[in-house]
C-alpha cells in the first residue's frame, strides 16, 4: 500500500489517500474504488509538492486563457466604439 496525493483541481484541494494497485493509466484506493490518475479534473501524485506544483500549473494556464479572453473582448469593444 502506498499514500498519494489526490490534487482536485475544480476545488483547489489535496488530499492524501492510501492507494493499494496501480497501472500506467489508473490507481485503486483503499477503499476499492478506481481512479483514473489523471483527468481534467484531478491527479493523484506521489508527493503533496507535485501535487501543489500540478494544480498552480492549471491555475497559471487558466490564467493565460483568461487573460487572452480578456485582451479580445477589449479589442472588441473599442472596435464597437468606433462604430
Amino acid at each position: 500500500m502506498a499514500t498519494y496525493y489526490h490534487a482536485q483541481f475544480n476545488t483547489i484541494h489535496i488530499s492524501e489517500v492510501e492507494v493499494i494497485g496501480e497501472t500506467p493509466a489508473f490507481v485503486t484506493l483503499k477503499s476499492g474504488r478506481r481512479e483514473a490518475k489523471q483527468s481534467q479534473y484531478h491527479a493523484f501524485h506521489a508527493t503533496h509538492e507535485a501535487a501543489k506544483a500540478d494544480i498552480l500549473a492549471r491555475l497559471e494556464e487558466k490564467r493565460r486563457t483568461r487573460q487572452i479572453q480578456l485582451e479580445w473582448v477589449e479589442s472588441e469593444i473599442e472596435k464597437a466604439k468606433l462604430l
